[in-house]
C-alpha cells in the first residue's frame, strides 16, 4: 500500500507538480474556514498531524482537497465515476474542466500509462485541484460557517470536535478522564450534543471561567432581527401666511369679507393638502404597527424560549460543569514503572496530565508475570483517574491503569486527588424591553398638519398682519393684591397645562393662566409650594403626568383635600366618545392608546386616593377642537360627541369650561384662556368662596363673553359632582 501511494505520489507530481495532501482514507467530515487553520481531529482526540490537517482556503489561488471526498471535493471518486453534481465542486480540475468523455478518457489513459494502471484501477484518475471561488461562495452559504466565525472570533489553530460522546466519558454523576482526550495547548471547538451548542474552550482558562462563559452562550438570548422601518412621509408645504390692508374707499364690512374670502381659500388649500398628507401617513403609521406588533411578537417568543432555559439552568449547569472538568483534567499520563515482588506491587509515577511535570506514586496489584509484561510494553498502559459530581462539588473516586484488556485498581490518598471546588452561579437572561425604547422605536408620524396661524384667535385692525394679537394682563396686578392665606399641610394642588404642543396645535396663554391660577390658589387656599405639582409645557409629558401624580398621591394622608387643574387638549375617542387629556408629547389621533389619560382614569385615580375631598378644575373641552380649530384634521376631523365622565360624586367636584359639545375658548384681549381668566378673577376678588358662588359667577361671565364671539363660540361653564364639599 505504501508503494501503491508513493508511485500515486510520483505520479501526480510528474503531471502537475501541486500535489500536497496525499490521501490517507476519508476524515469523517471536514470543515472549511476562510483565512483560519482548523484541524479536525478524529475519533482519537490528539494533537493535529500534517496530513490530517483540513482543506485550507488561502482566500485566492489554488485550493487543495483530498480527492477521494467526493461530495464537495474535485475530480472522480475511486471508482472512476464522476459526481452528477459536478456544478456544486468547490473546485475544478485540468481534466475535469474538458468534461467530454473523449477527454476523460485520454486523461485516464495518460495516467494508466505513467502508473501502470494502477491508479486507474485502484484510486480512480487524480487532478490538479484548481479553486473555483464562486463554487467556494455557494458552498460555504450552505454551511455553518457562521457558528464557527463567531465562536472562534478571529483565535486560530483550534482543533475541531465533531463527533464527541458525552457517554464515553460522563456516566450519570461519574466522570472518566481517558487517553481520549485532548491534551495539547491548542484549543478545543466542541460540539456538545446533550445541547446542541458549539463550546469553545479556551486552553487558559480554569473550569469555573469556562462554566460561566458556556452559560452566557447558552442563555444568550436570540437576536432580534433587525427593524427597517417605512420613510416618513414629507410633509407638504402651506400656503404662506398673507397680510391683507384695508382700502380707504373700502367699508369696514367690504375689508372684512375679503378678508373672510382670502382666509376661506386659503384654508381650502390646506385642507386639500392635510386629507392627501393624512391618507399617506396613516399607511406608514399602518405599516409602523404592524412592524411593532410583530417585534413584540418576536420578543414573545424569544422570552419563551428563555423560560424554557431557565427550567434547563440547573441540569445544564451541572453538565457543563461535569464537561469543564473532564476537559481541564486532560488525560492523565504515567511513568516510571518499579515493581516490587514481595509485596507483588507495581508502583508508577501518575501525572495529572500529560504536560504536568509534578509526579505522585500510586500502587496496585499484579502478578509478577503481568508486571513483567506491563513493563515490557509500558508504552501501551494508559491511566483512568474516575470523579463524581454531588451537590455541586467534584470528588476524586479513583485511578485504574489499563493494560493488555485488564484493569488496575490503585492505591491513593484522597487528599492527594482532591478536586479544585466549582462555584458557578445562575442568571435568568431574558430580554429587557424598556417601553419607553419601543415607543421611540416605533414612533408613530403625526397625520395633522399643524399652522402656526389661527385665524380664530385674532382681531383684525385696519392695516395689520393676520398674525399676532396684543393683549393686557390685568390678572397679574389682581392676584398680587391677595392676601397670604396661613400654610394648610392639608392641601395639595395638581396644575397641568400645554400650550406648546410637539405633535398638534397650540393652546394659545394656557401658560399665563396656569401660571395665574397656580399662584391665586396657593395664597387664597393656603397651600404650600412644596404640594404643588406644577407640569407646564415641556414637564407636561406622558410619563410627567402619570409619574407626578403617582408621587403626590403616595403622599396624600386622610382628610386632605386635593385640587387638580387641567388647561389643554380635550380629545375624544373618535369611536368610544371617551374624552382623554393630552400630554405634550402625545399625536392626538393615538392618545386613545393611553388608558391611564383617561379623564375617567386620572379622577379614579384622585378619587381612590387617601383624600377626603378633590375638587377639579377643567380649562378644556372633549369636542376634538381648541379655539375652534380641530385637533384631529383631514378625514377625520370633525366635531366630536363626548360621553359623560363619571367619577365619586360623594367626595368630589368637577368645574369644567363647558357643556358636552362646547369649544373652550381663548380670551384674546386678556392673554388668557376664557374659562380660566374668569376663575382666577372671582378667586381673587370674591369673599365668599363656596362652589356655587364661584360657579354663578364664573357661568354668567364666560356665557356673556363668549357669545360676543359669535353663536358657534357660545361656551357654558358647568360644576357636577358634589357642590357642597366647599372649596376650602
Amino acid at each position: 500500500m505504501k508503494k501503491t501511494a508513493l508511485l500515486l505520489s510520483l505520479a501526480a507530481w510528474i503531471y502537475a507538480g501541486k500535489i500536497q495532501i496525499i490521501d490517507q482514507g476519508t476524515p469523517k467530515s471536514y470543515v472549511y474556514f476562510k483565512d483560519y487553520k482548523i484541524s479536525e481531529i478524529r475519533k482519537e482526540y490528539r494533537a493535529p498531524q500534517k496530513d490530517e490537517e483540513v482543506t485550507k482556503y488561502y482566500g485566492n489561488s489554488t485550493f487543495w482537497h483530498p480527492f477521494s471526498n467526493n461530495e464537495a471535493g474535485c475530480g472522480m471518486n475511486a471508482f472512476g465515476g464522476r459526481p452528477e453534481d459536478y456544478s456544486e465542486l468547490i473546485c475544478n480540475s485540468s481534466f475535469t474542466e474538458l468534461k467530454s468523455a473523449k477527454d476523460e478518457f485520454a486523461g485516464r489513459l495518460f495516467f494508466g500509462m505513467v502508473t501502470l494502471g494502477v491508479a486507474t484501477v485502484a484510486m480512480g484518475t487524480m487532478h490538479t485541484n484548481i479553486f473555483s471561488p464562486l463554487a467556494m461562495k455557494k458552498y460555504l452559504d450552505k454551511s455553518n460557517i457562521s457558528d464557527f466565525e463567531s465562536l472562534l472570533g478571529g483565535k486560530q489553530d483550534t482543533v475541531v470536535l465533531t463527533d464527541f460522546n458525552n457517554d464515553d466519558f460522563i456516566d450519570d454523576n461519574q466522570i472518566k478522564t481517558t487517553v481520549a482526550l485532548p491534551s495539547s495547548d491548542t484549543n478545543v471547538l466542541l460540539l456538545d450534543k446533550e445541547t446542541k451548542k458549539w463550546l469553545y474552550v479556551d486552553k487558559s482558562k480554569s473550569s469555573e471561567e469556562l462554566v460561566s462563559s458556556w452559560l452566557v452562550e447558552f442563555t444568550k438570548p436570540s437576536a432580534l432581527k433587525p427593524v427597517i422601518l417605512p420613510a416618513e412621509i414629507a410633509k407638504p408645504t402651506l400656503p404662506p401666511v398673507m397680510t391683507i390692508t384695508k382700502d380707504e374707499f373700502e367699508t369696514k364690512a367690504q375689508f372684512d369679507g375679503r378678508v373672510a374670502q382670502a382666509m376661506s381659500e386659503r384654508e381650502a388649500v390646506i385642507k386639500k393638502l392635510q386629507e392627501q398628507y393624512r391618507k399617506d401617513v396613516e399607511k406608514r403609521n399602518k405599516e409602523v404597527d404592524h412592524l411593532r406588533e410583530a417585534y413584540q411578537e418576536e420578543i414573545a417568543v424569544i422570552n419563551k424560549e428563555q423560560e424554557a432555559k431557565k427550567e434547563k439552568l440547573k441540569p445544564i449547569a451541572e453538565h457543563y460543569t461535569k464537561l469543564a472538568f473532564l476537559i481541564t483534567t486532560g488525560r492523565p499520563h504515567i511513568a516510571n514503572p518499579i515493581y516490587d515482588a514481595e509485596t507483588q506491587q507495581m508502583y508508577v509515577d501518575y501525572y495529572t496530565t500529560a504536560k504536568s511535570s509534578q509526579a505522585k506514586r500510586i500502587a496496585f496489584k499484579q502478578s509478577p508475570s503481568d508486571a513483567k509484561n506491563l513493563k515490557t510494553n509500558f508504552a501501551n498502559a494508559t491511566a483512568e483517574a474516575t470523579y463524581e459530581y454531588h451537590d455541586n462539588a467534584i470528588e476524586f473516586k479513583a485511578i485504574t491503569v489499563k493494560f493488555d484488556g485488564s484493569k488496575y485498581l490503585c492505591s491513593v490518598s484522597q487528599s492527594d486527588f482532591k478536586p479544585e471546588a466549582v462555584r458557578i452561579a445562575l442568571e435568568d437572561n431574558k430580554i429587557s424591553f424598556d417601553a419607553a425604547e419601543q415607543a421611540k422605536m416605533f414612533a408613530l408620524q403625526n397625520p395633522n398638519l399643524v399652522d402656526t396661524y389661527k385665524v380664530s384667535t385674532v382681531r383684525y385692525s385696519e392695516s395689520k398682519s393676520l398674525t399676532g394679537q396684543s393683549y393686557t394682563d390685568d390678572l397679574a396686578p389682581l392676584v398680587a393684591k391677595v392676601a397670604q392665606a396661613p400654610i394648610d399641610s392639608k392641601k395639595w394642588l395638581f396644575a397641568i397645562a400645554v400650550e406648546k404642543y410637539d405633535e398638534a396645535d397650540p393652546v394659545i396663554y394656557a401658560t399665563n393662566s396656569a401660571n395665574s391660577f397656580i399662584s391665586v390658589m396657593q395664597k387664597r387656599l393656603g397651600i404650600d409650594g412644596g404640594h404643588t405639582y406644577s407640569l407646564l409645557n415641556e414637564k407636561a409629558t406622558t410619563g410627567g403626568i402619570k409619574g407626578g401624580l403617582e408621587r403626590m398621591l403616595s403622599k396624600v394622608k386622610e382628610g386632605d383635600s386635593i385640587y387638580f387643574y387641567y388647561s389643554g387638549h380635550g380629545i375624544p375617542d373618535p369611536v368610544q366618545g371617551e374624552p382623554y387629556i393630552l400630554p405634550r408629547d402625545v399625536i392626538a389621533d393615538y392618545v386613545v392608546r393611553e388608558k391611564e389619560l383617561m379623564a375617567r382614569s386620572i379622577y379614579k385615580k384622585l378619587s381612590d386616593s387617601s383624600a377626603s375631598r378633590i375638587i377639579a378644575f377643567v380649562d378644556s373641552c372633549y369636542s376634538g377642537r381648541t379655539d375652534g380649530v380641530s385637533n384631529i384634521k383631514g378625514a377625520a376631523a370633525g366635531h366630536f360627541k363626548s360621553k359623560t365622565v363619571e367619577f365619586d360624586t360623594e367626595k368630589m367636584a368637577v368645574f369644567t369650561a363647558g357643556t358636552n359639545g362646547q369649544f373652550s375658548n381663548a380670551f384674546p384681549e386678556k392673554g388668557n384662556r376664557l374659562f380660566s381668566y374668569y376663575l382666577v378673577k372671582a378667586l381673587a376678588t370674591k369673599e365668599n368662596l363656596d362652589l356655587d358662588t364661584l360657579s354663578a359667577d364664573v357661568y354668567a361671565n364666560v356665557k356673556e363673553e363668549s357669545l360676543k364671539m359669535g353663536d358657534i363660540k357660545r361656551q357654558e361653564p358647568q360644576i357636577e359632582g358634589n357642590r357642597g364639599i366647599g372649596l376650602r
